[in-house]
């Protein structure tokens, strides 16, 4: 019985597979069984029967769960780049059309109470004006008649008018220099019948010198340049410019022979003029003795060439840097 209760149980252990350690277990088990079976025998000699019960067979163990297979797992597959799809240029949104603003309305108004108009005041009708009497006409006064202009009386020659040496500015602001009014002595009638070095010697006695071309030419032409002392045109009466004439006048009594700016008498006519040149004494503005007047004038073109003559008709005159004391 044992044996079989063994032998049951090992080929349900053998069924399931069973380690030792669980036939070690149903081993102990069996033999429990068989002692409970033995003390049941035992009684059953006292005259009562017992019924064996048939051993219980071991419930087979459930098999052991075996864990599902996992699926090894596979790596995702990258996703293939794909290009990066170009921008398309959208057109620019139009602005929505803002609908234009309402003006406010603006209350009308109010009328202006304006005042009633006053009626204009009527002026009183004025009476009718009289025409004043015109006064008797008389007649209109006559001008008061005017003196005639006396003829300007020719200058006395001597002192009074030729006394004395007329400051004249030289030409671009270079200074100036001093020249005698009339010619030498300044008084009565020229001296001629001089020769260049006399007339020299004459001007440096009195502290003075003989006066160059350059300054007989800016004397006699003044500040505008005149051909002759005054002015452009030729006039025979001015000057004591006679052709062919036997004697020279007092000096200074000729006023229309004036130089326009610098108030030097006789440059033309009269006696010609003795001035230092570079080529040394030269005559200078004509004389009595001129055969035509109208050549004698003012610019040095006009003097003589350089000589050392000796005539009635040749004079001079003196000039000087500074003034005369």
């Amino acid at each position: 019985m044992r044996k079989l209760a063994w032998m049951t149980a090992a080929m349900a252990c053998v069924a399931v597979s069973c380690d030792s350690d669980r036939i070690t277990a149903l081993e102990r088990r069996v033999e429990k069984l068989e002692a409970q079976q033995k003390a049941l025998l035992g009684g059953a000699g006292q005259g009562q029967q017992v019924a064996v019960a048939p051993a219980a067979r071991p419930a087979q163990p459930a098999p052991a769960a075996r864990p599902a297979p996992q699926p090894a797992a596979k790596p995702a597959p990258k996703p293939a780049a794909k290009p990066a799809p170009k921008p398309v240029a959208k057109p620019a949104p139009k602005p929505a059309a803002k609908p234009a603003p309402k003006p406010a309305a603006k209350p009308a108004p109010k009328p202006v109470a304006k005042p009633a108009p006053k009626p204009a005041a009527q002026p009183a009708p004025k009476p009718a004006a009289k025409p004043a009497p015109k006064p008797a006409a008389q007649p209109a006064p006559k001008p008061a008649a005017k003196p005639a202009p006396k003829p300007a009386a020719k200058a006395a020659g001597g002192k009074g008018i030729c006394k004395g040496m007329s400051k004249v500015e030289r030409r671009n602001g270079a200074g100036s220099f001093y020249m005698d009014k009339c010619e030498y002595p300044g008084h009565g009638k020229p001296k001629g019948n001089v020769s260049y070095t006399e007339a020299k010697d004459l001007c440096k006695a009195r502290g003075a010198r003989l006066c160059t071309v350059e300054e007989f030419e800016r004397a006699c032409m003044g500040a505008r340049g005149y051909t002759y002392p005054y002015g452009v045109e030729y006039e025979p009466s001015h000057c004591h410019l006679p052709e062919r004439a036997t004697r020279s006048i007092e000096v200074g009594t000729r006023p229309g022979c004036t130089s326009d700016s610098w108030q030097v008498y006789d440059l033309i006519g009269n006696v010609a003029e003795w001035v230092d040149s570079d080529k040394g004494g030269v005559t200078c503005g004509g004389s009595f003795w001129t055969a035509n007047g109208e050549g004698a004038n003012c610019r040095r073109h006009y003097c003589s060439e350089p000589n050392k003559a000796r005539w009635s008709f040749i004079g001079f005159r003196c000039c000087s840097d500074t003034a005369p004391r």
